[in-house]
């Protein structure tokens, strides 16, 4: 009867790691380890295995299939043959794609873009893309347009996780089509106080105005270029900076002249709309560029408007803004004499 009793106590405690001492410690939890991988067949079977899991209709199957395939071509041999035989890079370059297409189509409205960051922390998940490589050679477009959705609605967030230095690294890098999306996502930065002051801190204007008069590489838009720029003018100590690049409204005014490009062309008479708030440059900007200014193409009214507006603060001088009429001047001197 005793005997039956010790069996029967050895079998309750089966889950229990130190039967010899019976101290009640639990055994070790099970290892989840083996429950995200897939079963691999040995040698160079393993790998035709893990591609046709790939292909499965089975998210689950998938992802064991994912997790092992990372592990498997970290072994050169296996890398080069994934390579090689099953053009492993072009499959996810492929994926990547897609993902980034979807992630395009779900943040059209802002409100999509506050939940993903807010449910799933978008913002974080971008900056470990962008900063595991800041010197990629490229990303996808549909990447850029959804990265450029969360820099516009939080940029100080943004700052926050030093996508400041990764853009302006990959610009003054020029990487394949740095003109495009890394500088549109590097102005919608200098909307914000945190851009504009690592813009003065780091003389981002003059690295602008570099890529502005750089005649051997001639881009194909410097739509976003004039983007940046403008957005750089708002801080005073930057517009004052500008007073001593010298040369810098004759690229603004060729650039102007291109009435193809809508966006360009208004953001361009704005620019010479605060340039112009230094003397100096209004001055300049009236000797040698009115007439140009004058005779300007433009096909939108919303530049039409912009235009005629610049021409008509450009002819009024410092005492039509105070009000100091000539008649009022000429009182003032009876008064004197």
């Amino acid at each position: 009867m005793n005997t039956m009793k010790q069996m029967t106590n050895r079998q309750k405690k089966r889950d229990r790691c130190d039967l010899v001492h019976r101290d009640g410690r639990l055994c070790a939890p099970s290892a989840n380890y083996f429950e995200n991988r897939a079963q691999l067949a040995y040698g160079f079977w393993a790998l035709p295995k893990l591609m046709k899991e790939l292909g499965s209709d089975k998210s689950e199957e998938q992802w064991r299939a994912i997790n092992s395939l990372a592990e498997h071509i970290s072994n050169p041999l296996h890398g080069q043959r994934a390579i090689n035989v099953y053009e492993i890079v072009r499959s996810r370059d492929s994926m990547m794609y897609t993902a980034s297409s979807i992630l395009d189509m779900i943040t059209k409205d802002n409100d999509d873009v506050y939940y993903l960051h807010e449910h799933y922390r978008a913002l974080n998940s971008l900056t470990d893309i962008y900063s595991r490589d800041v010197c990629a050679p490229s990303y996808p477009p549909s990447l850029w347009r959804h990265l450029a959705r969360f820099l516009e609605l939080m940029p100080h967030q943004a700052m926050d996780r030093g996508f400041f230095m990764i853009l302006r690294k990959r610009i003054n890098g020029r990487l394949y089509n740095y003109h495009i999306h890394d500088m549109k996502c590097f102005a919608l930065l200098l909307r914000c106080p945190e851009g504009l002051t690592q813009l003065l801190n780091c003389d981002g204007i003059k690295e602008l105005y570099l890529i502005l008069s750089d005649k051997t590489r001639i881009l194909s838009t410097y739509e976003n270029v004039v983007f940046a720029l403008m957005n750089g003018l708002f801080g005073r100590k930057i517009l004052w900076r500008c007073a001593e690049l010298t040369n810098l409204p004759d690229f603004i005014v060729k650039l102007a002249k291109d009435y193809t490009n809508i966006n360009m062309q208004l953001w361009c008479f704005q620019c010479l709309r605060e340039l112009g708030a230094i003397p100096c440059v209004k001055r300049y900007i009236i000797d040698s560029f009115y007439e140009d200014l004058k005779n300007i193409k433009c096909v939108a009214d919303a530049n039409e408007k912009q235009r005629a507006e610049l021409l008509y603060w450009l002819s009024r001088e410092v005492y039509h803004i105070s009000n100091l009429r000539l008649h009022e001047r000429e009182k003032i001197d009876e008064n004197c004499s």
